[in-house]
């Protein structure tokens, strides 16, 4: 999960140098090439589920399962949170106005 929430760290930062903007949401995974660990950073209400394979009493594979799944992160409904880049008029203006 660290090394995850560091490519998209450097990601953000790299993309705000840029001087483009926009906004979006973001999800993140990285499977650990020295152990068999799965990182995941995910911001907004972009989703991630691990499907694992059922087996039922004869070994045999029955059909698949959500193990695992992430979280969506939203202020209220359809509005998720997200990575931003704004001009910074816009910016100001949002400030002036106490929202961030």
């Amino acid at each position: 999960q660290d090394r995850a929430r560091i490519v998209v760290r450097e990601s953000y930062e790299a993309a705000k140098q840029s001087g483009i903007f926009g906004s979006s949401t973001c999800l993140v995974a990285l499977v650990d090439p020295n152990e068999p660990k799965l990182g995941v950073a995910n911001l907004g209400d972009s989703g991630l589920r691990i499907l694992r394979w059922s087996n039922g009493f004869s070994g045999k594979p029955r059909g698949v399962y959500i193990a695992e799944r992430t979280s969506e992160q939203q202020h209220a409904f359809n509005t998720p949170y997200q990575l931003s880049f704004l001009p910074k008029a816009i910016k100001d203006t949002y400030e002036e106005r106490g929202v961030r």
